[in-house]
This record gives structure tokens, sequence and C-alpha cells, in this order.
């Protein structure tokens, strides 16, 4: 009997070590569709090393699970006869991602092919009111986004929230948002218990780093494993991608890039110190050299690409004060830039937020000061981010789907 048991433990192991493979080998197939495109079983067998017998079996409950679906008969290829291709479906799965700054709330979401099923945003006084209420504001705007899903038979997987703040990921926590005077807010228990504690899971994270990950993931330079990212709100934030990993630090608080004590007799910051880099770069920074403060170009309840639109109006016609605070900031935003691009020496840099709004007029002070401070200028491409103001939202919404392409069983079979 004693050498039996443990026979019986092994046998009782065995059945989930087979899950946990197939689990994994679903996850392998789900991700080569995703990165290589459509392509025929065989072809995928001799891609991800797996056998033509395993390789169709995992087809078949991936298509199962709305994941995947048939495509056209390849041409072509190298591996034997043409076949029947398959590629990336997830029309039917939802990754959910919500913006939280100063003077808005937006909210995406975007299916498995990161195509757009529900987008919207709200212009907010985030400054002027309680996490409580800004949270209420939140939750409202998530359960659109959910509506929207049940109205396209979509199943969200997963809500991200992108707040521009030191964020303990792990414990869901915004432990220190200077700009929205946020410390240690529980937004993850706070969007749980408001949202009814919805069947799928809630993060929190830094907006630039997320949005970081949206350029990466779907931007016009995706892919690019040495990029920079910079946000251009009221906050300035970066993401930074090194091998196509993001940057995250010892204690996860990296890209703080706009508290650089860049004029230490500068103005004061959020954050309660002087001459930070958002002081001369910021949102706020440039409309207050811009505009009086009665312009409506400075109130927060206008939508903010409204406001924007102002400003650019106001540069093309030539107003003097728009010009002249298009430049410095242009030229601060190049100094700061440099040290990034000398520190971290990207392939790309990509300009975000505002900065990409108003890029036309920033760029050439900005691109000067880097000629003259990068040691390799020729080195790192500026870019402006095709994006816009959705970026930390689209990256919050890939973050939620990473969940599925982990493991592919959280996606229950469709009925046939």
């Amino acid at each position: 009997m004693n050498a039996s048991r443990p026979v019986a433990r092994l046998a009782g192991r065995r059945p989930a070590d087979q899950v946990t493979m197939r689990r994994s080998n679903l996850a392998l197939v789900l991700r080569h569709l995703r990165d290589a495109g459509p392509r025929s079983r065989a072809r995928v067998a001799v891609e991800t090393g797996l056998n033509r017998g395993t390789v169709s079996s995992l087809v078949a409950e991936l298509v199962d699970r709305g994941l995947v679906r048939e495509g056209d008969v390849e041409r072509g290829g190298s591996v034997g006869r043409p076949g029947q291709t398959v590629e990336l479906d997830g029309r039917h799965i939802g990754g959910i991602g919500v913006e939280i700054n100063v003077d808005y709330v937006t909210a995406i979401v975007l299916d498995l092919a990161d195509t757009p099923v529900f987008e919207h945003r709200v212009a907010l006084d985030v400054q002027a009111l309680p996490p409580d209420a800004v949270l209420d504001a939140v939750t409202e705007l998530a359960g659109q986004a959910i509506a929207a899903c049940a109205e396209r038979d979509v199943m969200p997987v997963g809500l991200t929230l992108a707040v521009p703040a030191l964020v303990e990921r792990d414990e869901g926590v915004v432990a220190f948002a200077p700009n929205l005077h946020w410390t240690g807010v529980k937004a993850v228990e706070g969007l749980h218990h408001r949202l009814g504690h919805p069947g799928f899971a809630i993060r929190v994270d830094n907006d630039a780093n997320l949005a970081a990950l949206g350029e990466f993931a779907m931007g016009s330079r995706a892919g690019t494993p040495h990029l920079v990212y910079l946000t251009g709100e009221t906050g300035v934030g970066g993401g930074v991608m090194v091998d196509g990993s993001l940057l995250r630090g010892a204690e996860g608080f990296s890209g703080e890039i706009g508290h650089m004590p860049l004029n230490p007799g500068g103005d004061m910051c959020g954050c309660g110190r002087r001459g930070c880099w958002e002081t001369m770069v910021g949102l706020a920074a440039l409309l207050r050299m811009a505009a009086a403060p009665d312009d409506p170009v400075r109130d927060p309840s206008l939508d903010l690409e409204r406001r924007l639109a102002m400003v650019r109006d106001r540069a093309e016609k030539g107003e003097a004060r728009t010009l002249d605070a298009l430049t410095l900031v242009g030229e601060a935003l190049g100094l700061g830039a440099s040290i990034l691009v000398n520190v971290f020496n990207p392939r790309v840099l990509v300009l975000g937020g505002y900065f990409a709004s108003l890029g036309s007029f920033l760029a050439e002070p900005m691109l000067a000061e880097l000629r003259a401070r990068v040691m390799a200028p020729d080195a790192c491409e500026v870019v402006l981010s095709t994006l816009g103001f959705t970026a930390a939202a689209r990256g919050g919404a890939h973050v939620a789907l990473e969940a599925v392409l982990d493991d592919p069983t959280l996606v229950p079979l469709r009925p046939t």
C-alpha cells in the first residue's frame, strides 16, 4: 500500500501539468498569430516548434473561444501544399483603458486586434474635486464602456486605470499624484466597489508608462525596441522602453522626468519643489505664458483639444505672445530631452499629448537644442505621437488584453 502512494500522488499531478502545458501552448500560438500575422497551421507548427497535430488541436480550441478565425488560402508558402490560414480574431474580447488627468477623464475599449470598440473623453476639473468624486466620474465613464461592450457582444477582460502619479501597482494605490493633489488613494479598491466587483481584473499604473506601452504596441514606430515617450500635459512624464521592455526602476517609480530640477531658481512645482522641468514645459506653463488668467484657453472646464485648437489658431495667425511662449517651451523641451537622449540613447523619441498637437511650432526650437546638446544627435529620430491624448488609455487597454494573451482559457468557449 505504501509503495503505491507516490504513484497516486504523481498521477494526481499529471492532469494539472497537462493543463498548464496546454494553456502555455495556447498562449504561444495566439501570440505568434498576433505578432506574425495570418499563416497556415503547418507554418505555425514549423515556426513554433510544435507538431502539426498539436497545432491543429490548439487552433481548434482558439477558434472555439473566438480568439482565432479561418483566413484565406496561403499562397507562396515554403511549407508543404497551400493551406487554409488562420488569423487573430478577438472581436468579442475587450480591454478597457481609463485615464485620469488634470482636466479630463477618458476611456477607450480595444479588441484583441487593437481596434477601438468605444472611446469617450469628458472635460473635468480634477484638481478641484476630492478623489472620491473623481472615482465616481471614472465609474460612470467605465460603466458607459461596459454598456457599449454589452451592446456589441464584447466581453471585457480587464480595466487599467492610468494616473499621472507614483503608483504602487501591486497594492492598487495611487501613492502620490502632485498635480491631482492625491496621496495614498486606494484607486483599485474604490473602482471594484463602485463597479459592483465586476468579473475582470482592475489595475492602476502610471500614465506615461502606459502611454509608452501604447506607442510600442500600436504607435507610428510600433516595435521600436529603444524608445522614449514624453507626455505633454499639465504634468510631464516619460516612459522608457529598453530592448522592448518597459524600464520601471527598483521600486517601479521611474519615469518622473518632469521633476528633473532644470531651473532651481524657477517657479514652484506642484510636487512642492522649485524649478522642475514641468514648470518650464508643462501645459500650465505654456498657457500661463501665452494667455491672461481669464482667457478661455486657461479654463479647465473646456475640452482640452478645443483649447489647444485656439492656441494653434493664434499661432498660425502670428500672435506674438503665443509664438513667444511656444518658442520658450520648445527650447526648454529640447534642453530636458537632450538629457534623456544622452542617458538612454533611444532610437526614437516620441512627443505625446499637447507636444504632438502643437509639434509644428515646438519642433524647430526643440531640435536646435537637441543638435547643440546631444552627443550623437543623428542617432535619435524625434516623432509626434499619432495616438494623441488616447496613448495612455490605449496602453491601459493593451495591458488589460495581455491577460488573455498570457492565458487564453480566460475566455470561455463560445456556444456552437
